[in-house]
């Protein structure tokens, strides 16, 4: 009797935070945090969080042929089965604020091909599974969900689906990194100074925080504290110009000490934790004061820049524990909006 495969659930990020088609066009799924380094050389792995540890114990410990079930939220997209080993790719590209450098080959069956479609309708639509975490292995209590993925799997095999070659896979950032602020003409010499500083801070906080030397998970308040308000002052802004909860607002910041009407607004969340609905939060607080300004979003790595509250899309982004090329653009851009303090050209420090 043939021993029936193993089935895992991988998740493709959660609310608005959607890998889904990067891990479908890509025949590959991903989790993070990169900053832990290959998985295979950490000794001691009870420095990371439960959490950590089980995502990254089991996309190692997966098998070849091992089949998967891609989720997002509690709706099963498709399945795939594991066709590569374990790699840990530190050059890879950032996928907003996630470094998701662990990875797998998965051959996933993309339900845009029309023989998947085919083969899925035959086997009835795949069942909702609430199932918590990044990965798990699916158990007795998902016996459905696994079911309709050794189904969908033995018909693929059927009509020899499984048999064509997965393209090369290259997840490398094209984009170079920066090991220091440089050659950013438009930033007066201090305020690149005192960015850098502010940079290396979010790396060591990033790995403070991670390494859970902190005990407890940190709050958005500290996100503003330790990264959100050094930051600002790197750019040439005083304390007196930087006001914590105007209206409730977590960050406000005025040209002048009057504080009348704000030139940005900065809506903050703890760190690490994504900027699912931030700009959300401060498109609605910018429409209830009627303001028309540039709006930031930040969980104290990952910035969004907007340049008003209409646009959806962030219009330039940076990542400050791990510096690339794309932070040209959205310091031309915080030159451009004239986001730039009035002590930038000697910025105060600290």
């Amino acid at each position: 009797m043939t021993e029936e495969k193993r089935v895992f659930k991988f998740a493709a990020g959660q609310g608005n935070r959607n890998f889904t088609q990067a891990f479908l066009r890509d025949n590959f799924a991903a989790v993070g945090p990169g900053s832990s380094g290959n998985w295979l050389e950490v000794e001691d792995r009870n420095e990371f969080s439960q959490g950590d540890r089980i995502a990254l114990d089991l996309i190692v410990r997966m098998s070849e042929d091992d089949l998967v079930l891609l989720f997002h939220g509690y709706q099963v997209i498709t399945v795939g089965r594991v066709a590569g080993k374990y790699e840990f790719n530190p050059d890879g590209r950032l996928f907003g604020s996630w470094d998701l450098f662990h990875t797998r080959r998965v051959d996933w069956a993309n339900r845009s091909d029309p023989t998947v479609e085919r083969v899925i309708a035959e086997v009835g639509p795949p069942p909702k599974a609430e199932v918590r975490g990044r990965i798990r292995e699916l158990g007795w209590k998902s016996e459905k969900a696994k079911q309709w993925a050794r189904e969908v799997d033995h018909g693929l095999e059927a009509v020899g689906f499984w048999d064509r070659p997965l393209a090369a896979l290259d997840l490398r950032d094209r984009e170079r990194k920066l090991d220091e602020l440089r050659g950013y003409e438009n930033l007066p010499p201090s305020v690149q100074e005192h960015l850098a500083a502010v940079i290396d801070l979010a790396g060591r906080l990033r790995d403070d925080i991670e390494g859970r030397g902190w005990g407890a998970s940190p709050s958005e308040h500290e996100t503003v504290a330790h990264l959100v308000v050094p930051f600002l002052m790197a750019l040439g802004w005083n304390r007196g110009l930087v006001a914590l909860e105007w209206n409730r607002i977590d960050v406000s910041v005025f040209p002048t000490i009057h504080r009348d009407e704000p030139e940005l607004l900065i809506e903050a969340k703890r760190p690490g934790s994504g900027l699912d609905w931030a700009r959300g939060q401060a498109g609605t607080y910018a429409d209830d004061k009627r303001l028309d300004c540039p709006i930031m979003t930040t969980d104290g790595y990952y910035w969004a820049l907007f340049e008003n509250r209409n646009h959806e899309i962030p219009d330039a982004e940076l990542f400050l524990p791990d510096i690339r090329e794309s932070a040209n653009e959205f310091f031309d851009l915080i030159s451009g909006l004239d986001l730039l303090g009035p002590s930038s050209e000697a910025a105060p420090w600290p």
